[in-house]
């Protein structure tokens, strides 16, 4: 099975937004992928992507599209204007998780 790593399309018409996955090449483009690895919102030129999990699928002979490989480039560097930095939805779901942990009161009993 070859697997590409590439745009999926989401959004309104006019209004784009991409997911960035890990799909099977045979696989329609909003129609089923592997895994999700990130977004991309051109707009806003906002970029969230996991880093790990792309370089992880390239280990495994996953071929990126041209855009995909720029947007990893760019993600890698951390360059950008209005791009955040890049990071992994898993150490954002950590970071807000620890946060709410620590927001509960104490329970006295």
């Amino acid at each position: 099975m070859a697997v590409h790593i590439r745009l999926s399309r989401a959004g309104t018409s006019k209004v784009p937004f991409y997911r960035i996955v890990a799909a099977d090449h045979r696989a329609p483009r909003g129609g089923r992928f592997l895994e999700r690895l990130g977004t991309w919102d051109p707009r806003r030129d906002a970029l969230v992507l996991d880093l790990e999990r792309a370089e992880d699928w390239m280990s495994k002979g996953a071929q990126p599209s041209a855009t995909v490989a720029s947007l990893i480039k760019r993600g890698k560097s951390g360059a950008g204007s209005a791009m955040p930095a890049a990071r992994s939805a898993k150490s954002a779901a950590a970071s807000a998780k620890s946060a709410a942990a620590s927001a509960k009161p104490a329970v006295r009993g």
